[in-house]
């Protein structure tokens, strides 16, 4: 995998080789300043380097995550326990939050907030957390606004406004994940949105 040292710009390639099949993201040090960094799967699209900095240590510490994992869960069977697996999940960096939640506003000046249905953690008042516990069925419509607004190309200079300016979070990898979130709700309606972040 190929990636630039986010500190002094030294090319990565061949310098690194990670299994990252099992985690999302790890903790390196680059081998020409050997500052550390964060290697992070990025949709499983691409892998980006990004700063460490004493906040996200911190951050890990108390438990908390520099990223979110959204899961669609079959419904479990009261009688027999079967189900309840995930069958669709993604993992997407906190960096582009603002402009997964302006999406979102897109539906909600028409339908009301959108509002997590169980949990009371932080996180779930913003971003993809907002659909915490719904149902694939139920989210479909706020996918389709929210995408609608993200894709308007009259908003398209507000939406790179809000790319932060490290690079680690780009609008055409926000767009192809609602697109993709949403075709996995509704292929599984009767799955249940589960968030961590």
């Amino acid at each position: 995998m190929d990636f630039d040292c986010p500190y002094c710009g030294h090319e990565m390639e061949g310098d690194h080789h990670f299994d990252m099949s099992q985690q999302n993201e790890i903790e390196t040090n680059c081998s020409k300043c050997n500052n550390r960094f964060i290697l992070e799967r990025y949709f499983n699209v691409a892998y980006i380097a990004w700063q460490f900095k004493e906040e996200d240590a911190a951050r890990k510490e108390g438990g908390g995550s520099m990223s979110f994992d959204v899961y669609l869960d079959s419904p479990r069977c009261n009688h027999c326990g079967s189900g309840g697996e995930t069958v669709y999940s993604f993992n997407l960096t906190h960096n582009v939050n603002e402009i997964v939640d302006r999406c979102i506003k897109g539906y909600e000046c028409q339908n009301g907030p959108v509002v997590a249905k169980t949990g009371d953690s932080s996180y779930q008042d913003r971003s993809w957390g907002r659909l915490e516990g719904w149902k694939a069925s139920d989210a479909v419509p706020v996918l389709e606004a929210a995408l609608h607004e993200a894709t308007d190309p009259e908003r398209r200079k507000e939406w790179l406004s809000l790319e932060p300016s490290n690079g680690w979070g780009k609008l055409e990898v926000v767009v192809e994940v609602m697109k993709e979130f949403l075709a996995a709700c509704k292929d599984n309606p009767g799955c249940t949105i589960r968030t961590s972040g």
